[in-house]
């Protein structure tokens, strides 16, 4: 399909390779439109669980960024307490009824962790983990250890009838719910800390990206704190790790079609390809590259038919990295995301195996397999291609709007009105897609579900 040595000779080849690329990628779960479908749902799914039982989840991940579909991988979510909280200033939160608060304290630490301090306790609104996880000082203030908190999240792994929850794999606990569906849920703190992105607000950029409306935004004060110290560090048991997910998600919405097209690949080469050298070098590592790329580069270079340049272009800057055993983390880039990750052996053969990559060119595709089977039928057979893709963005959207009819009758909300406006706001953005199938049938019953 790809001729081996044709594109780097002819970029108009190079430039119609990527077209075909992205053409394939519509095809097979990557249009814009399916992925803002599925960003629509998660944010509302959330939303309706939340009100529901009264918890504060969030969706992160692959899922609530609209680049999965519901089977296709696990589910990330983090639970948080309502009723404790950690900031760097204390005062204005001290007058909150029942609340139990924490005070950062990044005396000692790397960039992007921090300790915390007991300032306020109600030990009745505490959960378990947290009042296990505290310690004194020999000053005498109250700490929180993250070591102590993890190890009373394995108390967790249990079964019952409905859910079983696993050992700890990091700071998250797997869980298997029923049908053998898999989620992987943090509990973490959230955390106002007004200065900790400061670098991320105030330094300079020669583009656009990421919007300001994003880099300006109060909101990017609210974090979280995960149960993760720094490698290395003689505190780490007692360190806990700065956690972005609602900007990083902002950040990943505000990329255009080229650059979640240039993200989503990152993620099959880390998948299908490195994965098998280092697990570290992950979706989130790939996640970091594509947003110093779409900061650094001017938003012309992001276009269709640059995608295979952008791609190897990537793969040059994790080689770079991987070498120099340095990958500043985008929202705070005095942390290095792969400090005291790689064994030098590790780092020598996914250099190799990097450069024999780029020596590929387009042809390093056909290691991805979902990618590869996408793009020899669409080669092969375009109609049927363009017929998947019309059935199952339409499959999809049923599902996901039966889904939260089903949400709007088990979690027993009054908030009927809102609910089907949403489903009529979700079905006009598809409406033109959904028709132009044909699939009479399946438009018949959203319909009825929106009425």
């Amino acid at each position: 399909m790809f001729r081996g040595g044709e594109p780097n000779g002819s970029p108009k080849a190079m430039e119609d390779i990527s077209r075909f690329v992205c053409y394939t990628l519509d095809h097979i779960g990557y249009s814009q439109d399916i992925i803002r479908l599925r960003r629509n749902y998660w944010r509302k799914y959330t939303r309706l669980f939340n009100e529901s039982f009264g918890c504060n989840c969030i969706t992160a991940g692959s899922k609530a960024e609209g680049i999965t579909s519901v089977c296709e991988s696990d589910m990330d979510c983090m639970f948080l307490p309502n009723n404790a909280i950690c900031t760097d200033s204390v005062e204005p939160l001290l007058q909150l009824p029942g609340m139990t608060t924490f005070q950062t304290d990044r005396s000692n630490t790397v960039p992007g962790y921090t300790k915390f301090k007991m300032i306020n306790y109600n030990k009745e609104a505490t959960p378990f983990a947290i009042q296990e996880s505290l310690f004194r000082e020999n000053s005498g203030d109250v700490f929180a250890s993250s070591t102590l908190f993890v190890s009373n999240l394995n108390r967790m792994a249990y079964s019952d009838d409905f859910l079983t929850f696993h050992d700890l794999s990091g700071p998250a606990v797997p869980v298997t719910g029923p049908l053998g569906t898999m989620f992987d849920m943090v509990i973490a703190l959230p955390c106002i800390n007004a200065d900790v992105l400061h670098s991320f607000r105030t330094r300079q950029r020669q583009h656009d990206w990421p919007p300001s409306d994003i880099i300006q935004d109060e909101s990017t004060a609210v974090c979280q704190l995960v149960p993760v110290g720094y490698k290395g560090s003689c505190d780490q048991w007692k360190e806990w790790r700065f956690c972005f997910i609602q900007t990083e998600l902002n950040l990943t919405s505000s990329l255009n079609d080229t650059q979640i097209k240039l993200y989503i690949v990152l993620k099959m080469i880390a998948k299908n390809i490195l994965k098998c050298v280092s697990n570290e070098i992950s979706s989130y590592i790939m996640k970091n590259i594509t947003y110093w790329l779409s900061e650094r580069l001017s938003a012309r270079i992001f276009r269709e038919e640059n995608l295979i340049a952008l791609i190897l272009l990537a793969l040059r800057c994790l080689q770079v990295s991987v070498k120099n055993m340095c990958l500043p983390y985008y929202m705070i880039p005095g942390r290095n995301l792969l400090a005291e990750r790689l064994e030098p052996n590790t780092r020598l053969i996914l250099s190799d195996v990097i450069s024999k990559l780029l020596d590929e060119g387009p042809q390093l595709l056909m290691r991805c397999e979902k990618l590869r089977d996408g793009l020899v039928v669409m080669y092969r057979s375009p109609e049927l291609a363009v017929n998947f893709k019309n059935t199952k963005e339409s499959f999809e959207l049923f599902n996901y709007l039966n889904s939260l009819q089903n949400c709007e009758n088990v979690f027993e909300l009054e908030k009927e009105t809102d609910m089907r406006t949403f489903l009529r706001t979700l079905l006009s953005d598809f409406n033109r897609w959904l028709l132009e199938t044909g699939n009479t049938d399946v438009f018949a019953q959203i319909i009825s579900l929106c009425s």
